[in-house]
């Protein structure tokens, strides 16, 4: 769990009695300003000047990231110079001592320095250069008409930051523990049987894990010690039409963060509440439409409230019926491609007649039927207005099943309302019936 994250400590059973003279190095001639020349700040700085230096230098200067053209070699120090200036106890010990302090003492390769908190930010491990707080998940639930229109939503969470107040210290005057040497654990043999032995790492309980003992006055009245806050952050997170049920935004660096320890990455993911009229399958709209027997065989004509608040005016073309459980389309009225929002998918109504029962009929039905076939008035000047959307025929080549808008090799199973399955079958649809063949539930259609 603690793989070679003990840094300095000879294994054995004399550990921390290391003499007062081997702590008490020679501060002549050494070199403690090559690390904030490295970053380009002044001694002076704060953990927040040292964090923007570090970004800053990440992406330009001589020590910049070998993605951005830099050299491997001197990012690599660019690192180092953050790791130890980001972290209060090594910079006390640099600014005193040097790098050869830092070796010496075992500090700039000892274990995580922010274990208190290590659930966290992750468990121990070798030192690999700068560290990053684990990133954390933040979930927003919108609308399916949010997404058909997009917007900027805000909302806030809880995190974990480094104490402006005393830079993630924990206070003044404080002291490197005596027992585990700041190392925050110390190693203790266990016995195993007679002759057996076995070294396992434990949190100090001289300093509670913390490295450091100070007085009780001394210790920072924010963060009491503790060297971190929690903060509530408030984002404003761009929604992209037609994003996708469960994608994630990323927010770099907004996540929790300690004393030695970069802010990790905050992800946003979107979940998209179920609507009581459409079901969304990629960028196209599905939904139920139940007619009666003189609308399936005269002409169907309707209005439906679309996602962003406008009228669709849906009509069948002059002479055209509608089968029963037919699927019928409206060409460029589903949801807008994601990341492209000009681009829109097509709408999917699935046709329910409604036969009357033949104790209910009146006396004019059948009429009604002979006229209707012969000639239907009302349907005779549909086509000179050209505000009517006019139903298609069903073509699964217009499927735009992607889950970002654009067509897919696989089409799925969906459940309608009244739990019927649709079954989109790579045939074409002018058979009566037909049957899937091959792995999982087999669905017969009646399709026009």
């Amino acid at each position: 769990m603690f793989g070679g994250g003990f840094g300095g400590f000879k294994f054995g059973f004399d550990m921390g009695q290391e003499s007062e003279e081997s702590n008490q190095q020679e501060q002549k001639n050494v070199d403690t300003q090559e690390l904030y020349n490295i970053l380009s700040v002044d001694k002076k700085a704060d953990i927040n000047e040292i964090k923007k230096a570090f970004k800053k230098a990440c992406i330009k200067g001589d020590y910049r990231h070998p993605d951005k053209g830099g050299d491997p070699d001197k990012f690599k120090k660019l690192n180092e110079a953050y790791e130890i200036l980001s972290n209060p106890e090594k910079r006390d010990i640099y600014d005193k001592y040097g790098l050869e302090g830092l070796k010496e003492g075992g500090s700039a390769s000892g274990g995580n320095p922010f274990d208190l908190f290590s659930n966290l930010f992750g468990g121990g491990g070798r030192n690999q250069g700068v560290r990053k707080a684990k990133p954390k998940q933040h979930t927003i639930e919108l609308t399916l008409e949010e997404v058909y229109k997009g917007k900027y939503v805000k909302t806030s969470f809880k995190r974990l930051r480094t104490c402006e107040k005393c830079q993630g210290k924990g206070g003044q005057n404080a002291k490197v523990c005596g027992t585990c040497k700041g190392q925050k654990y110390v190693i203790k043999m266990v016995r195993l049987g007679s002759n057996a032995y076995s070294q396992t790492q434990q949190i100090c309980e001289e300093c509670e894990g913390k490295g450091d003992i100070m007085k009780d006055s001394d210790r920072c009245k924010t963060c009491n010690g503790k060297k971190i806050i929690e903060n509530v952050k408030e984002l404003e997170v761009p929604i992209e039409p037609g994003v996708p049920h469960d994608y994630n935004y990323k927010f770099t660096g907004e996540a929790d963060e300690g004393p030695g320890i970069l802010a990790g990455d905050l992800y946003i993911k979107i979940l998209i509440k179920k609507h009581k009229i459409f079901e969304r399958v990629g960028a196209d709209l599905y939904y139920n439409k139940k007619i009666t027997l003189l609308e399936a065989l005269a002409g169907v004509y309707y209005e439906l409230e679309h996602l962003d608040g406008s009228t669709l005016k849906i009509a069948s073309a002059p002479g055209q019926y509608i089968q029963n459980n037919s699927i019928k389309t409206v060409k460029g009225k589903g949801m807008p491609f994601f990341k492209d929002a000009f681009t829109f998918g097509n709408l999917y109504i699935k046709f329910q007649v409604e036969f009357p029962k033949f104790k209910e009929l009146k006396p004019d039905f059948f009429n009604q039927i002979k006229n209707i076939l012969i000639v239907n008035k009302k349907q005779e000047n549909l086509d000179k207005n050209k505000k009517h959307l006019f139903l298609q025929n069903y073509n699964e080549a217009d499927l735009n099943s992607n889950p970002k808008g654009g067509s897919k090799n696989i089409y799925y199973l969906f459940n309608i309302n009244i739990n019927i399955l649709i079954f989109l079958e790579k045939k074409q649809q002018e058979e009566n019936g037909y049957e899937r063949k091959g792995e999982g539930t087999q669905v017969q259609c009646n399709q026009q």
